[in-house]
């Protein structure tokens, strides 16, 4: 709840409920790795998405555009394109 961006390694089974949630405000738990001042850098493993608030129709590419890497061996580009 630091207002960081968290890097987040999810199973590929929940690509689409992670894309949808894209832009909205969630609570990820997982193991945690964090920064030296004590914020969490890393979730991997991730068991359970508790939803915060939604993107209110905002699309993917809206926040970010194209993210090297977001659908593992997809391209970026085809997975933020079948997200909208």
């Amino acid at each position: 709840m630091t207002g960081r961006a968290v890097v987040c390694h999810f199973n590929f089974d929940r690509l689409d409920e992670v894309m949808s949630l894209i832009g909205g405000n969630v609570r990820v738990s997982g193991f945690v790795r964090y920064f030296d001042d004590g914020s969490p850098r890393t979730i991997a493993h991730v068991e359970a998405i508790q939803v915060l608030s939604t993107a209110h129709g905002k699309k993917p590419r809206d926040f970010w555009g194209s993210i090297p890497g977001l659908c593992l061996a997809q391209d970026s580009v085809e997975c933020l394109n079948r997200a909208t």
